[in-house]
């Protein structure tokens, strides 16, 4: 794994665009090309390595992938579960069998009951994310969660999360939860498991992040920051170190402008800043008019660039350029193989 990749120069519309290659922290072999690995190892080195590790990877991510190399690495069994889909790439599960994972399909719906019921990191700096799984998900259980953004009549719908990924629920209009039944008690033959918090989002994660950034930002002093964002949890870190201090929670009118553009809600970004505390008006999030599913793989970077996210932002950034005026850093997290 290499942490220091390099800042490049590239040319875009006759403007010189500073380019953090995080794409290269991994191989594209061993593995992937992802800026987030140092960060996830770094959470793995407060788990137990005598329980398993459980992480969901849906379709287009490589978070399985990097954490079967990374958790071989430190002797943790990894089960790497994944939604049930004909589309699955099998080029990502092919790289991740090489380091002995498990395999397991499994719905976003009852990933979201195992978040729930067996938790996650939290926020206060525990580095503990060993919980039981003996109570989880008993075979043919119902189990209820108060969201009351699913209220409807008693049918069963196809809806879409934010990565794009399929999942039924069972709306019913009262009481106002969603209902979802498990199937069988998928982790039963494992006893006790450790999860990693939902997108890593854990200060020791961001912490890393940030660290990082911090160091790009005392050597290139930028204007403009462009960054991809999924759930906002890795941008947050970088974010952090691009407007430290008093400037991340202001008002006041700042020249540096921190540009985030998200394949998900806007609000979902905003949020997630906010309870980092970070908000402020050097920040700005714009949503991309591509889908998820849309690779642009027409499209031309002059470097490796992921077409699920940093392929979009880059796209933002050939479009918007003429209206930014100063230095601009490209942050690049992941390239393609």
């Amino acid at each position: 794994m290499r942490l220091n990749t390099p800042v490049e120069l590239h040319l875009l519309k006759d403007r010189n665009v500073y380019v953090k290659r995080d794409d290269l922290m991994g191989d594209g072999d061993t593995l992937p090309p992802w800026g987030k690995m140092a960060g996830i190892d770094r959470l793995l080195e407060n788990l137990n390595p005598n329980y398993p590790l459980i992480h969901l990877a849906v379709n287009g991510s490589w978070s399985g992938w990097a954490l079967s190399y990374l958790c071989k690495q430190r002797g943790i069994k990894f089960i790497y579960a994944y939604p049930p889909s004909k589309t699955y790439n099998k080029f990502i599960l092919e790289k991740a069998a090489k380091y002995d994972c498990d395999f397991k399909e499994l719905t976003p719906n009852m990933m979201a009951i195992l978040y729930n019921r067996i938790g996650s990191a939290s926020e206060d700096g525990k580095t503990s994310f060993l919980n039981k799984s003996d109570t989880t998900l008993n075979s043919k259980s119902n189990v209820y969660s108060t969201d009351k953004d699913f209220v409807g009549t008693n049918v069963t719908l196809e809806k879409t999360n934010v990565f794009g990924e399929p999942y039924e629920v069972l709306e019913k209009k009262k009481p106002k939860y969603k209902k979802m039944v498990v199937k069988d008690s998928f982790l039963k033959e494992y006893g006790d498991v450790q999860m990693l918090p939902y997108a890593f989002d854990h200060i020791d994660y961001r912490k890393v992040l940030k660290e990082r950034a911090q160091e790009v930002f005392k050597e290139h002093l930028i204007d403009h920051l462009v960054i991809s964002a999924g759930s906002g949890v890795t941008s947050s870190g970088i974010v952090e170190a691009f407007l430290p201090g008093d400037e991340l929670f202001s008002n006041t009118k700042n020249q540096k402008q921190a540009h985030i553009i998200t394949v998900s809600n806007i609000n979902t970004i905003y949020e997630k800043y906010k309870s980092h505390s970070i908000g402020s008006s050097a920040i700005r999030v714009d949503k991309t008019k591509f889908l998820f599913e849309d690779m642009m793989k027409n499209y031309e970077v002059p470097f490796p660039c992921n077409g699920t996210w940093d392929r979009k932002a880059w796209w933002w950034l050939e479009q918007n350029i003429e209206q930014l005026e100063g230095d601009i850093l490209f942050w690049n997290i992941g390239g393609n193989v």
